[in-house]
């Protein structure tokens, strides 16, 4: 894919009549999809327009997301919109704090569902190249301890225990959180996916781990079960 830093969007997805300084720092884009290089597993025949776009949008707002810090909740909301409409499924994160290069990371994920792997893979074939953004396909392997921010919750990572179970080429997972209720069994889910990315590495999860249940911790087990370290 050919990429330039900090030119004028030209492409066949059309341009805005009124710059602005977000306008003129974005990456350049291929003018259309068949300049672009894609992997062999994506088919010049697919039609690439939620991906395109998706890049485009970003690169408008890029600076201004970059400077907003995690209190943005309108414009992250917005990049949830956008990217659904890539896949349904598709998750991200940011981090706040810059590397030693003056650059934060975006990370396109599954969202924990195995259909959405070849939509992360798309998305990150289409993307253009940006002086203040590393983007990552899959959430890394980053290890997990302290607390971790769900939604409202704040949960202690040395308190939450899970047990394994084997289903032949993948482990069934159970985690086991004090806090737990059945109302809110949704937002543990998404927990127990985050901390086993954090873990693990996304990609790991995906190929090594099958479903993951959520209960709740009853006094007196946590001895019995294994703890996140383990």
């Amino acid at each position: 894919m050919n990429r330039a830093d900090d030119t004028r969007i030209k492409d066949d997805l059309g341009e805005d009549d009124h710059e602005s300084e977000e306008a003129q720092n974005v990456a350049e884009y291929p003018k259309k999809k068949e300049d672009i290089a894609l992997p062999s597993y994506i088919t010049l025949h697919g039609d690439f327009r939620a991906e395109l776009d998706f890049w485009k949008w970003f690169n408008i707002h890029e600076v201004e997301l970059f400077e907003s810090g995690e209190q943005n909740e309108e414009l992250f909301e917005e990049i949830t919109e956008r990217m659904s409409q890539v896949h349904e499924c598709l998750g991200f994160e940011m981090t706040f704090d810059e590397d030693e290069f003056g650059r934060k990371e975006f990370i396109v994920s599954t969202g924990g569902t195995i259909e959405a792997y070849g939509a992360v893979r798309r998305l990150l074939a289409m993307a253009p190249q940006f002086k203040r953004w590393n983007i990552i396909a899959f959430r890394p392997r980053r290890g997990v301890s302290g607390f971790l921010r769900v939604d409202e919750h704040y949960l202690e990572i040395n308190k939450i225990r899970l047990s394994l179970h084997s289903l032949g080429a993948h482990l069934g997972v159970t985690m086991f959180f004090p806090s737990f209720s059945e109302e809110e069994s949704g937002t543990y889910a998404d927990a127990a996916y985050l901390i086993l990315d954090l873990a693990l590495g996304e990609l790991d999860v995906l190929a090594s781990i099958g479903p993951i249940d959520v209960l709740q911790l009853e006094e007196g087990a946590m001895n019995d079960l294994l703890s996140i370290a383990e």
